[in-house]
């Protein structure tokens, strides 16, 4: 019930739980005449941490999470995704939770955001972030080749000529 809401995470999983399964009652909210804005989101992802021991709100596997549920925002949750994300890839993983993915989607939100500022004409804020796209898609795809040169992730070179292409656009 509601009264349960309120109580304290116990576990980590239970946290997780709760930020995707919010995740999906936004999306399915679409539709919806009053669906809640980034801001009041904001707001219930901080209610969410107030819940948790205080050292959980660093922890990767939250910021990933995080992160996620803000990129659903597009453009309005875009600084709040990639300082998220950027968390979750820096810090150290004990629990191993944190996926390559999300090295991945800052890349990818970097990138796609640089394309939104440069067709604005923004190109003093958009040069940065496709760079910035670009430097972690390389390293990453470095960072896993193996001997087999040939083996390569799809989706991942994918995004990486995306963003080469906006840079030259």
């Amino acid at each position: 019930g509601r009264a349960q809401a309120s109580h304290p995470f116990v576990a980590m999983d239970e946290v997780l739980a709760a930020i995707n399964g919010q995740r999906v009652k936004n999306k399915r909210r679409k539709n919806e005449v009053k669906v809640p804005t980034f801001a009041e989101q904001r707001l219930w992802i901080e209610r969410q941490l107030a819940k948790c021991p205080p050292d959980w709100g660093d922890r990767p596997e939250l910021q990933q999470a995080i992160a996620a549920f803000y990129s659903d925002y597009g453009e309005e949750g875009f600084a709040a995704a990639r300082e998220a994300y950027q968390a979750a890839v820096q810090r150290e993983d004990k629990s191993g939770r944190v996926a390559v993915k999300a090295i991945e989607q800052l890349a990818n939100m970097e990138s796609r955001q640089g394309g939104k500022l440069a067709d604005r004409g923004r190109f003093d804020a958009a040069i940065p972030l496709i760079d910035s796209a670009i430097q972690r898609l390389s390293a990453l795809a470095e960072s896993v080749r193996g001997e087999d040169a040939t083996a390569s992730n799809a989706e991942r070179a994918a995004m990486l000529g995306s963003a080469y292409k906006l840079k030259a656009s």
